[in-house]
């Protein structure tokens, strides 16, 4: 009985790695290193950093539900990074996926980090964003904490 347990256990793991690399995968496509992509309809932000997790003031947003793509602008305060991280996170503060060397990007003078996501994961409830700006000596700096509330169209 404990081998079958314990072959179950290693089978879900393998499942779960091997979803986290497809998803990684699929992030790195919609997210090339190139300027971001700016022609998305579905859009979200620009978010601001240090709303309280889980608070009703949070600002909601509604997704499409025929929507493939989001994307998420994140609003930075003037600073001398040439790339930053983006990580999403549980609500315990554990790494979901991280993306990394990503641009800046100029909007109506606004300084934004435009991420492009595949709608899915975004369901319904609230999302934590850590942003992080790269160093000149390749170290990251935290540039803050953003929280996003979805509430799915139907």
């Amino acid at each position: 009985m404990l081998a079958t347990g314990g072959s179950l256990l290693l089978r879900q793991e393998w499942q779960a790695h091997r979803n986290t690399a497809a998803l990684e995968r699929e992030l790195a496509k919609l997210n090339p290193p190139e300027e971001p992509r700016q022609d998305i309809s579905n859009t979200i932000g620009p978010l601001q950093p240090g709303i309280v997790r889980g608070t009703s003031s949070a600002q909601g947003y509604a997704v499409s539900a025929n929507a493939d793509v989001v994307q998420i602008s994140f609003g930075l305060p003037p600073d001398d990074f040439a790339e930053y991280q983006v990580r999403k996170e549980t609500e315990e503060g554990n790494t979901i996926f991280a993306l990394r060397h990503l641009k800046p990007a100029d909007v109506k003078g606004e300084k934004q980090i435009l991420v492009n996501l595949p709608s899915r994961i975004l369901h319904r409830g609230y999302h934590y964003f850590r942003v992080s700006g790269n160093s000149d000596l390749g170290e990251l700096k935290d540039v803050g904490v953003y929280y996003l509330k979805i509430v799915r169209q139907e």
